[in-house]
C-alpha cells in the first residue's frame, strides 16, 4: 500500500524573506523526516506550470528533476501532476481570449488558479507544449511512478465558461446530438415559455436571465460542459500515454461535482484518485456514501503503480483550513479514524493534504 502525502516543495525553491537556510537544502530535511514518517510516495507540481516556464518556451525543470531525485533517493516514488490547473500571468496577458467569461458575460481575470476556458483552442495547444516539455524533461525519472492529470478538474467556473468558442462548441454539441431543429425544439420542449428556435445558432446558453431557463436546456449544458472536461482529460491521458507509456494516469476527483459525469472521466483514466475533506466537515455515513460513489468509478480495469485494481485518495485533509467561516482545528484521533475507514472502503494509497503548512498563499 502506498502512505504518502501532497508535497509543494516549490515553496522553498526559492529564498523568502528572513529564511536563513538554503531552500534546496529545505527538501533534504523534508525527506528525511518524510522517510521517518513512513512516507513512500508524494504528490508534487500541480501548480508550477510559471515556475517551469517563466517566459513562454522558456523552460526550467531542473530544479523539478532535483527535487524528484532527493525524495527519490529517500525512498519516496513520485507522483506528478500536470500543471494545467495554474496558467501562468504571461499566457493570460499574451493571450486574454483564454480568460472566461462568467454567467453574466463579464470576464473572469487571471491571478489566480483555473484562469482560463476549457473550450479555447489557444489554451489546448499551450497545454500541449507545456506537458510534453515536462515529460521530456523529467518523464524518465526513475522514481515517477505516475501522473496526475490537472487539478480538481471539475470543480470550477472555467468549467462553464461562456466565451464565443465555448458557444460554437456547444452548438456543434447540440447538433450532433439532436440532428435537426425540430427535434431539438419537439425533445427540449421549447414550446414552452414560447422558447422555440429555428437554427441551432440560436441556441442561448444558460447565462443570467430575468428568470430560469429550461430545465431540459440547462440539463444539456451540464453534459455539454462534463464532455469538454472528458475530451480535455483524455487528451492528456492519451498524451502522456504517448510520452511516458509505463507511468499510469489519474486525477483527483470530488464526488457529486457538477457538471462533470465521473464516470466518462473515470473511463479516460488508469485509476481513480479522490479528494477527501472528512476530517473536517463529513460525518462518517457521509463520509462512505462518498466513498463508495468514487470507489465504484472503475470497478475494473484499473493499471495502478502497484498494480492493485482499488482506488487512491490522493488528497486525505490532516488539518485545518482556512476557507470556512470558523475553521476549528482537527481533534485528537479525527485524521487516524477517517484514514481508517477509507482504508476499510478498499483506499490502496492515502496521501495526506499536505506535508508541510506554507509561507505564503492560500491553501485549502
Amino acid at each position: 500500500m502506498y502512505f504518502g502525502v501532497d508535497y509543494h516543495p516549490e515553496h522553498w525553491v526559492f529564498p523568502h524573506a528572513g529564511n536563513a537556510e538554503e531552500p534546496e537544502a529545505r527538501w533534504k530535511v523534508d525527506a528525511e523526516l518524510m522517510k521517518n514518517a513512513g512516507v513512500n510516495v508524494a504528490r508534487i507540481g500541480e501548480f508550477v506550470w510559471g515556475l517551469c516556464e517563466p517566459e513562454e518556451g522558456k523552460f526550467n525543470f531542473g530544479w523539478l528533476d532535483r527535487v524528484m531525485n532527493v525524495l527519490g533517493e529517500a525512498g519516496i516514488k513520485i507522483v506528478l501532476a500536470t500543471p494545467t490547473a495554474a496558467p501562468p500571468i504571461w499566457l493570460a496577458r499574451k493571450h486574454p481570449e483564454l480568460l472566461p467569461l462568467g454567467e453574466s458575460g463579464l470576464p473572469l481575470h487571471e491571478g489566480t488558479r483555473h484562469a482560463n476556458c476549457l473550450n479555447c483552442d489557444v489554451f489546448w495547444d499551450y497545454s500541449r507544449k507545456i506537458i510534453r516539455a515536462m515529460a521530456g524533461a523529467v518523464g524518465k525519472n526513475p522514481h515517477l511512478i505516475g501522473w496526475q492529470i490537472d487539478n480538481n478538474i471539475g470543480g470550477y467556473t472555467e468549467h462553464g465558461c461562456f466565451n464565443e468558442e465555448t458557444r460554437h462548441d456547444w452548438h456543434a454539441w447540440l447538433k450532433a446530438k439532436y440532428q435537426t431543429i425540430e427535434r431539438l425544439n419537439q425533445m427540449m420542449g421549447t414550446g414552452f415559455w414560447s422558447q422555440m428556435v429555428s437554427d441551432f445558432s440560436h441556441v442561448p446558453m444558460p447565462m443570467t436571465a430575468p428568470t430560469v431557463h429550461n430545465p431540459a436546456l440547462v440539463l444539456d449544458w451540464m453534459r455539454f460542459c462534463s464532455d469538454t472536461v472528458v475530451a480535455f482529460v483524455r487528451m492528456q491521458a492519451d498524451l502522456l500515454h504517448e510520452l511516458t507509456p509505463n507511468a499510469p494516469v489519474t486525477t483527483n476527483l470530488r464526488a457529486f461535482t457538477q457538471h462533470l459525469d465521473l464516470f466518462d472521466v473515470a473511463e479516460a483514466l488508469d485509476f481513480v484518485s479522490v479528494n477527501s475533506n472528512a476530517t473536517i466537515k463529513s460525518r462518517a455515513a457521509e463520509n462512505a456514501c462518498e466513498i463508495d460513489l468514487l470507489r465504484s468509478l472503475k470497478k475494473s480495469g484499473s493499471k495502478m503503480p502497484d498494480g492493485s485494481e482499488g482506488f487512491w485518495v490522493i488528497e486525505q485533509k490532516a488539518g485545518h483550513v482556512n476557507w470556512q467561516e470558523v475553521n476549528s482545528l482537527v481533534r485528537p484521533g479525527v485524521v487516524r479514524l477517517f484514514t481508517y475507514q477509507l482504508i476499510s472502503r478498499g483506499a490502496d494509497g492515502v496521501l495526506y493534504f499536505f506535508w508541510r503548512q506554507p509561507r505564503m498563499g492560500l491553501y485549502t
